[in-house]
């Protein structure tokens, strides 16, 4: 499977998959984009999908580790109980 990492300047789609939370907040999204470690995608309807790349897992590291890692990163850096659910995200949408 090969994985694109660099920004391809003639697509007008997006997709990913990620773990980590959907939100339509804006302040809650930018200030986790502002953490290492974490990605935020904007859909076309406004809504912010924030977490980290399943391809940016180490080799060393087991799911369920990289699950608490992601949660840890995004609930400091939220400094509030987030209430959306962890999960795994995948979207893709075609903006042209």
């Amino acid at each position: 499977m090969k994985i694109r990492t660099n920004f391809v300047s003639n697509s007008s789609s997006t997709s990913f998959c990620i773990f980590g939370i959907c939100t339509n907040d804006g302040e809650l999204a930018d200030r986790l984009h502002r953490v290492k470690g974490i990605v935020r995608y904007c859909s076309p309807s406004d809504w912010y999908y924030c977490g980290g790349d399943l391809a940016s897992m180490d080799d060393d590291e087991t799911f369920g580790q990289f699950k608490s890692r992601v949660k840890e990163l995004i609930e400091k850096a939220a400094g509030k109980d987030i209430s959306e659910p962890f999960e795994i995200l995948e979207e893709s949408w075609y903006d042209g």
